[in-house]
């Protein structure tokens, strides 16, 4: 299933110090999942929120921040330009860049790796072993041709969707030098569409160092998502940047006790902040029962 459920819904949170966010994914009816923004400087905590679904005080929620994820809380794939242009030093700071992300996260945090010339390549499928992930992360790429954003910002999409879990992201790093085409593939609109509808951020990390101003302008053009600049040597500490945001995120998890193919409102508050958040999901219909035998 897709990382938000199919039909959901949100109602942004409305006034400064007011929650955020959304129905997450990686859950199977009954079992759900929201993740959840506090303003800058809040804290939440399984006392502190209150969750209703169709008017009924919801019981037994646990809150878990994403600084320490449980298994299937916060996946990110790393999407990393293998073009010609970043042969050498550009491709080998990229690849430290993601090592030393890789190594910062905490335990259960999942991260996989995707390189891209004109078509992407699945290196890291996202894991949390640190074994697998050191392996794979050891090595920098060969470089190729043509530098196809979409396409695998489009494969990480996939690549999430499978991980099962409640909040995925995506980063790539480019300088924009390769031929930024989509080809047959996704184009930057329709990544963003389904972006979007699976409530997974995209950041977009321009190499400034092997690239013209012209180079980057493509890139941003071809890149959904939130664009940011940065120096061969300021990778690591763009990276930690881009950590620490999704690090201020929390997960909440619950049993609904909702009747199958019911459509549930789901309200959110939290002792401290200002209003609520309003959510919404169809429950999905029972399956069908087989026919008695005749």
């Amino acid at each position: 299933p897709p990382s938000a459920p199919a039909g959901a819904t949100s109602t942004p949170a409305g006034p400064a110090g007011s929650l955020s966010g959304w129905l997450g994914g990686g859950t199977t009816f009954p079992d759900r999942a929201l993740v959840l923004t506090a303003p800058a400087g809040g804290t939440l905590t399984t006392s502190s929120v209150h969750v209703s679904e169709n008017g009924g005080l919801v019981a037994n929620t646990t809150v878990t921040p994403l600084s320490h994820a449980a298994t299937g809380d916060l996946a990110t794939m790393l999407v990393i330009d293998q073009s010609q242009s970043m042969a050498g030093a550009p491709l080998a700071a990229a690849m430290r860049a993601a090592r030393s992300f890789a190594d910062a996260r905490s335990a259960q945090q999942e991260v996989g790796l995707i390189t891209f010339d004109s078509a992407p390549s699945v290196l890291l499928a996202p894991s949390s072993d640190r074994g697998s992930i050191a392996t794979v992360m050891s090595a920098n790429p060969w470089a190729g041709k043509g530098a196809n954003v979409p396409a695998a910002v489009g494969v990480a999409l996939q690549e999430l969707g499978r991980a099962q879990v409640a909040l995925g992201a995506i980063i790539v790093i480019s300088d924009g030098g390769g031929s930024l085409t989509s080809g047959r593939g996704p184009t930057p609109a329709s990544v963003q569409k389904a972006a979007a509808v699976a409530h997974v951020p995209i950041f977009t990390v321009g190499v400034q160092d092997s690239a013209g101003p012209a180079s980057l302008t493509a890139l941003r053009d071809a890149s959904p998502g939130e664009f940011v600049s940065s120096s061969l040597d300021g990778l690591p500490a763009v990276l930690h940047r881009i950590a620490a945001t999704l690090d201020r995120g929390y997960v909440v998890r619950y049993r609904s006790q909702q009747p199958a193919g019911r459509k549930v409102s789901v309200d959110v508050t939290a002792a401290g902040f200002s209003g609520s958040l309003a959510l919404s999901y169809e429950a999905p219909a029972p399956p069908a029962q087989p026919r008695p035998a005749s």
